[in-house]
């Protein structure tokens, strides 16, 4: 199978726009006191306004990480940009599943 940069590029763009969500969603849930923050690194920043911006930041920096793997092992890098992005969906999916049962 070869991975195209372009198809690479697409699902490190939308690992971004999950994990932001993730974040946004995440910072309204603990604001309405619906959810918690399970990672413990995050649970200090979790529900102030800055939370979404750690987000993107530690995104950005995994994503700069998996383009890199990517030049020397696209599959290895592929698979592991897929597989975070199937988790994120899960996540994003379920903290929007909460807000709206709310």
């Amino acid at each position: 199978m070869t991975i195209s940069k372009n198809g690479f590029r697409l699902i490190l763009g939308a690992l971004i726009i999950m994990e932001v969500a993730d974040g946004f969603l995440t910072n309204a849930l603990i604001r309405l006191d619906i959810a918690s923050e399970a990672n413990p690194v995050m649970v200090g920043l979790a529900g102030k306004s800055s939370f979404p911006i750690f987000k993107f930041a530690g995104v950005l920096l995994a994503v700069i990480i998996l383009w890199d793997i990517h030049r020397r092992h696209p599959r290895m890098a592929f698979w592991t940009a897929l597989a975070f992005l199937i988790a994120y969906t899960g996540i994003v999916t379920w903290n929007a599943r909460l807000l709206i049962m709310g």
